[in-house]
């Protein structure tokens, strides 16, 4: 079962990923990151290949991998048993307080980037389907022996993803 967990936790972030990647120009970090792991003229024909191949509205774009790092992190969250429930709680909620409090600060100009009520919606949509899909899959335990380094990775994910 902890392959399930990983595999659900992880294709949606490879999912965001590849809309960085291949659509986001705007994104530097993930642009200089795909040419320096497969070369300037190996990126440039993937991004080619990728738009002429998949075609996402601007809305997907731009909100759907926020969501999709919601989803992910909320997921694997969910699945992890902690003595203190309210923390383990408040880590499952974590992941849509950030995507609201980033909209949030946006809306009043205190940071970069431009306030999107489709980022709202797909993080809310993104955080029930996580919830869901966590209490609809008949998992044998709900433990998830993760160490807390890979905890932390996934939550750096999420809060640098919007920087990035």
């Amino acid at each position: 079962m902890k392959y399930l967990i990983s595999l659900i936790t992880l294709l949606p972030l490879i999912l965001a990923a590849i809309i960085y990647t291949a659509f986001r120009g705007d994104c530097c970090f993930a642009s200089q990151f795909l040419s320096g792991v497969l070369g300037e003229s190996l990126a440039n024909n993937y991004v080619a290949y990728m738009q002429t191949n998949f075609q996402f509205s601007e809305t997907n774009i731009y909100s759907l991998p926020g969501g999709l790092w919601v989803f992910s992190t909320a997921f694997l969250s969910s699945r992890i048993t902690m003595k203190r429930k309210n923390v383990a709680q408040f880590l499952v909620f974590l992941p849509l307080l950030y995507s609201f409090f980033l909209e949030g600060l946006q809306f009043y100009a205190l940071t970069d980037g431009t306030f999107d009520r489709f980022d709202l919606l797909y993080s809310s949509l993104a955080w029930v389907a996580a919830i869901l899909v966590s209490k609809t899959l008949d998992l044998s335990t709900k433990t998830y022996n993760l160490s807390s380094s890979v905890i932390v990775l996934f939550y750096a994910i999420l809060f640098l993803a919007n920087g990035i």
